[in-house]
């Protein structure tokens, strides 16, 4: 025989006043809550969304402003363009760095700057560093590495999970950059300093040289007054022995000459004898080159070696 359904259905006990208004008061309660949550939540999706989009608009806009200023820096058209100065009248911009800062909203430096890494890393590249969060700080890096170490980076950039893997490897190419500037920097120092000993020492040795030569030649200067001395002096004996061997000879044409009646072959013996004189004396002018008046109109009195060279009074 099937069992009947239980017909025990509990009432619904009644509330009191009290109850009612306390009820009423948690369901409010509950229903501000419930609103507050809601309105929390659309606020930080609005939050969000706002951080989003500047995001976008930071990625987007430094690509933008770069492209640009490229543009406008080859072209010259900002020229062209005008803006509203403090008094509203339209005026076209002076100069490239007026158009930066008015028009693009950033220092001509700025800009430049943003063009650099642009032209570095090319419109995709750029792009995706940027979407990485790449800073100022990374790109100034990048800059300054070598081009083997920048194409790395490139590389990187197209595989690198986010900016943190680029970050690490280009400080980590900086170091090894730097470590081997600080060592070119060593060597060159170290091949200056080598350099520079080299010079001192080739400047002494220079030194003393001069030194050797200057007095070889003192020495050799001393020497030669000593032989030109010595050699007016033998000179000097030489011509006064030539004189006192003459002398007798013309004893002889004295003698001759006081003939009364001299032959003409005895002028003749004299003539010879007086021409063999002069040949030798011809001689010795043509040979070594020293000249002779046979007149004897300038022939100055020899003065042996030692004796006054000034005029009697």
């Amino acid at each position: 025989m099937a069992r009947k359904a239980s017909t025990n259905i509990p009432q619904a006990t009644e509330l009191t006043p009290q109850q009612e208004d306390l009820v009423r008061e948690d369901m409010a309660a509950l229903d501000t809550v419930a609103q507050m949550r809601v309105s929390d939540a659309l606020d930080v999706g609005i939050h969000l969304g706002r951080i989003q989009s500047a995001i976008f608009l930071r990625q987007c806009g430094e690509k933008i402003i770069a492209e640009t200023f490229i543009q406008m820096r080859e072209s010259k058209k900002y020229k062209e363009l005008q803006f509203p100065d403090e008094n509203g009248n339209l005026r076209n911009y002076g100069d490239l760095k007026e158009f930066c800062q008015r028009f693009l909203g950033k220092s001509y430096a700025a800009c430049a700057e943003s063009a650099q890494n642009y032209e570095l890393l090319g419109s995709q590249l750029y792009e995706q560093a940027e979407r990485m969060g790449l800073r100022q700080k990374d790109y100034r890096a990048l800059r300054a590495l070598p081009s083997d170490d920048q194409r790395l980076i490139q590389d990187a950039l197209t595989d690198a999970p986010g900016r943190e893997a680029v970050a690490e490897l280009i400080e980590e190419l900086t170091s090894r950059h730097a470590a081997k500037l600080a060592e070119a920097e060593t060597k060159l120092k170290e091949a200056t300093e080598q350099h520079e000993a080299d010079e001192r020492l080739l400047q002494i040795g220079n030194d003393k040289k001069n030194e050797l030569e200057r007095r070889l030649h003192y020495r050799e200067s001393q020497d030669t007054e000593k032989k030109v001395a010595e050699l007016s002096r033998i000179m000097t004996e030489v011509v006064n022995k030539t004189l006192a061997e003459l002398d007798p000879l013309g004893k002889v044409f004295l003698e001759v000459r006081s003939l009364s009646d001299c032959p003409g072959h005895l002028v003749v013996a004299m003539e010879q004898a007086l021409s063999r004189v002069v040949a030798m004396v011809q001689d010795l002018s043509m040979s070594y080159s020293v000249a002779f008046d046979l007149a004897g109109d300038d022939i100055p009195d020899f003065i042996p070696e030692g004796e006054d060279h000034g005029q009697v009074d």
